[in-house]
């Protein structure tokens, strides 16, 4: 049975960065590096995980200024472990963005 997970916090764009925009092409970027198929940036970015039979998803909510709430959900047939082992897989591609 498919179930979701997801986890949430606030982000803050760094001042180097033009937008959101170039943020979710980052994380699209190393979405894909990750062996994510199918990947995709709209008003959110989101792809596929063959394998295990996971779709995530990454969204930025504004609630201000440079500030948002940032959302990470996968999806899928896998098991608790693996979602968050995905979650922390991306959490760990937003962190590791830089911009100049």
């Amino acid at each position: 049975m498919a179930a979701l997970w997801w986890s949430s916090r606030e982000y803050e764009l760094s001042e180097a960065s033009e937008g959101i925009g170039e943020v979710l092409g980052g994380i699209a970027q190393g979405m894909k590096n990750g062996g994510w198929e199918g990947v995709a940036v709209g008003g959110d970015v989101h792809g596929y995980k063959p394998g295990i039979d996971f779709f995530a998803a990454v969204q930025y909510l504004p609630i201000g200024g440079r500030k948002f709430w940032q959302v990470i959900a996968v999806g899928g047939d896998g098991k608790q472990a693996q979602a968050t082992s995905e979650i922390d897989g991306l959490q760990s591609i937003i962190d590791s963005l830089k911009f100049l």
